[in-house]
Parts: C-alpha cells; structure tokens; sequence
C-alpha cells in the first residue's frame, strides 16, 4: 500500500523491527502536493517499492521529518527530496536499496544527521547541503559527492543481521 501524506499529520508505526510500509511500485511514502504540510514519518521498515519516502512539491511553509526509520531494499532511492522548503532526515537506516540512498533536488533547509547510510547501489548521499553525524558507507558509486559534513565517518556499520532484517550493530 502507498501512504501519501498531504496534511498536517504525525504518521508513527510500532517501531521499525514491528511495523512495515511495502509497495510494490511507486512509492511507499510520499509527502508533499499540497499547499502547506507539515509531516512527520517515524517508525516503520519502508522497503519493496521504487522510491521509500519521496518528499516534494509543497509550499515554503512545509515542514518533513523523517526519523526513526527502516529505510531499506527500495528498487530506487531510499529517500529522494524534491522542491521542498524543510526537511530533516535522522536516526534511520538507510541501506540495500537498488540506487542511492538519498538523492536532493532543490531545497530549501535540509539537515541530514545521525543516519546510517550504507551499501546502496548509487551513492550514499547525492547533492545534499548539510550533513553531520552520519556514518555512510560502502555505497557502489560512492558515499558522499559533497564534502563530508562535521562528524560524517565511512565505517562498515556490521549489521547483526541485514538479510534478516536485523539492522542493530554488531559488538565488535
């Protein structure tokens, strides 16, 4: 099923290990072709479709938070930001999908931190203004094309168990 979220609207799962987003195509999530929004999306695995949260075409008064996520296994983009004024992308996984793991067009305010972003097909992080705390890693084109942000690290995370779905960090 496809969430499109056009409102003012806090859309909160379970827990990612609990709760889960699948579509077979499109997108699973979409914020945005409204007027005004202001949304956040937290705790789901979003996985199995061609983008997992796309967000774009709203207004300068838009606000998207997107946290506490699963993001993972997309045919595409893990997350993809187009023409949105405000958007914070933290805490999630954003790992195995088919492209990149977060790709940005125009944009207003946009911080990216505390995510790991790892082993996508595409790069890590394509043309994002701000990011910090991440650990992105392993992607096939690459993990950052812009400079790395302020306590950005390229560390293979060592998931427990990935395949399973399992994406807490090993001990070493």
């Amino acid at each position: 099923e496809s969430v499109v979220i056009n409102k003012f609207i806090t859309l909160e799962g379970a827990g990612p290990d609990k709760t889960t987003i699948y579509n077979n195509s499109g997108m699973a999530v979409r914020i945005g072709s409204s007027a005004s929004v202001n949304a956040e999306v937290r705790g789901f695995t979003i996985t199995g479709m061609t983008y997992g949260v796309y967000v774009g075409d709203t207004s300068a008064n838009s606000t998207a938070i997107i946290r506490n996520n699963y993001i993972v296994g997309c045919g595409s983009t893990g997350i993809a930001v187009a023409n949105y004024e405000n958007s914070t992308i933290i805490n999630n996984v954003i790992a195995y999908n088919n492209s990149h793991g977060v790709t940005i067009g125009y944009h207003g305010s946009l911080a990216i931190f505390n995510n790991i972003i790892a082993f996508n097909n595409g790069w890590g992080v394509l043309d994002a203004t701000t990011t910090s705390y991440n650990n992105v890693s392993d992607n096939a084109s690459g993990n950052f094309n812009i400079t790395k942000g302020q306590g950005d690290i390229s560390l293979n995370p060592k998931f427990v168990a990935a395949a399973a779905g399992n994406y807490q960090l090993a001990s070493d």
